[in-house]
């Protein structure tokens, strides 16, 4: 049996080489598991996997392509698309972030479709 590289540190965990793409396999099972099981998708599973994919340099720095994802309804998108949806800049889309339950992924602002075009429907009504 090979060990798996991974280390811990204080309440932090490294992982390297295929420790990443085991962590990204038992992420994206583990949420068609729960899409399967009528559950709603977990938003820390998703970020787990965008993370590990990230980490593994697959070039792919999300998963839209997961069916897990693409049965669940997320659509996930980046500050240049949901600027594009609010008729804002980037820089004004990314002060507003939190608003629009954006969460940093690999270092970029992420945000679900759904949420931005709602908040831009609100927007519309109120201004």
């Amino acid at each position: 049996m090979t060990a798996i590289p991974a280390q811990i540190l204080d309440r932090a965990v490294i992982l390297q080489g295929p420790a990443i793409e085991a962590c990204l396999y038992a992420a994206e099972a583990a949420q068609r598991a729960r899409v399967r099981a009528g559950h709603a998708p977990s938003r820390d599973l998703y970020t787990l996997a965008v993370l590990c994919r990230a980490a593994a340099g697959s070039g792919q720095t999300d998963i839209d392509s997961s069916p897990a994802v693409q049965d669940s309804g997320i659509d996930p998108i980046d500050v240049r698309q949901a600027a594009a949806i609010l008729g804002l800049s980037s820089r004004q889309t990314r002060r507003i972030a939190e608003d629009l339950d954006g969460r940093i992924v690999g270092g970029r602002w992420m945000f679900e479709r759904h949420t931005v075009t709602e908040f831009a429907r609100t927007q519309k009504k109120e201004g």
